[in-house]
């Protein structure tokens, strides 16, 4: 369902619209929240649990914030908010994470799947385009820095 849909406009946001001016006060945002689940639900169902947890955590986290603020721990105030706000970037992180895959998923739909590079055997240095120094440098240089014969030892009547 999307804002613009004729199910939207004139089935679903005028039920919400009786349903939120019929209910007393204190359930005007129980009215809500049940209607917004229900448009997201409508959607991606999925995503219902996740906002679930967001709203809960958020919940937990704005009583927490108010009972330091009414007394008068500011120091807590600004933990507990700074913490609500990770967690907030965790969940959107992990929401674009999975769109991101999605989408990968849906571009991967038709397309061949590529042999893997060099005909599926491992690349050799030869096969990298060096020349004969940087070859040598690269297979030979290391085994003489790390050589024991290369390391200085200390005499026996130093020690």
């Amino acid at each position: 369902m999307i804002f613009s849909s004729i199910f939207f406009i004139f089935v679903f946001l005028p039920i919400v619209l009786i349903l939120y001016y019929i209910v007393p006060f204190a359930g005007k945002n129980l009215v809500l929240l049940i209607a917004s689940l229900i448009f997201y639900a409508w959607g991606e169902p999925v995503y219902v649990i996740l906002m679930l947890l967001s709203i809960g955590i958020n919940f937990v986290s704005g009583m927490e914030l108010e009972s330091h603020i009414n007394a008068g721990n500011m120091a807590k105030a600004k933990s507990a908010c700074i913490v609500t706000a990770v967690i907030n970037f965790l969940i959107m992180a992990l929401v674009i994470f999975l769109l991101v895959k999605l989408l990968n998923k849906l571009m991967e739909i038709g397309r061949k799947p590529e042999p893997p590079a060099g005909g599926g055997r491992r690349p050799h240095i030869a096969d990298t385009g060096l020349c004969a120094a940087d070859r040598y440098f690269l297979l030979h240089v290391p085994d003489h820095v790390l050589c024991d014969r290369c390391v200085p030892r200390q005499s026996e009547s130093a020690a």
